[in-house]
């Protein structure tokens, strides 16, 4: 349901015990030259113990998970953040959090550190891919799905040339609310 800021909320029941809130964003296709500063956000965000969303929700122990990924697409894709609550925690605590913590990095740029850290983590998990025949067979026909089989190579080659700033112009152009769809899963015997 569409709110007045053009923002779409859904609330779904399912039967368990983890309380769940999620926010994506539409993203441009994998060709986008967006696409590099939009994976090095992802990891600013969502990267374990690092990651901002990490910090803000995990270390403070308002929530057991939470991460932020990108899917990029021959089409538009999304990127997603996501925190994982007991049923004792407080859903509304951590959506505010998350959201503020998400749409708040265009206000709080990330810090060199941040970006060197990011892209060193996609450059050695790229590097590690190519140890595995099938993990590149499998990688290559992923991009070629994408548009191109060589955007792999493009990729990692537009990645280290990510500055801070473009992390930052990407946040501004994507995480916003109007661009937003926030969801949640509340458990239910």
């Amino acid at each position: 349901e569409p709110t007045q800021e053009g923002e779409r909320f859904v609330t779904l029941r399912r039967v368990g015990d983890i309380q769940a809130v999620l926010a994506v964003y539409h993203i441009p296709a994998a060709l986008h030259p967006d696409m590099a500063p939009l994976d090095v956000l992802s990891q600013v965000l969502g990267a374990p113990q690092t990651g901002r969303l990490y910090k803000a929700l995990v270390d403070t122990k308002k929530a057991v998970a939470a991460g932020f990924g990108s899917r990029s697409m021959h089409d538009p894709g999304f990127a997603m953040a996501y925190a994982q609550l007991k049923p004792d925690q407080s859903i509304d605590d951590v959506q505010q959090i998350l959201l503020k913590t998400v749409e708040g990095l265009a206000d709080q740029p990330p810090t060199q550190e941040e970006v060197d850290r990011a892209k060193s983590r996609i450059l050695k998990n790229d590097e590690l891919l190519l140890t595995n025949t099938q993990s590149v067979a499998m990688n290559l026909g992923g991009y070629a799905g994408d548009g191109a089989w060589r955007l792999f190579f493009l990729d990692r080659d537009e990645i280290a040339k990510v500055t801070p700033g473009d992390v930052t112009r990407v946040a501004q152009a994507y995480l916003k609310s109007s661009n937003r769809t926030l969801g949640e899963f509340l458990p239910t015997k």
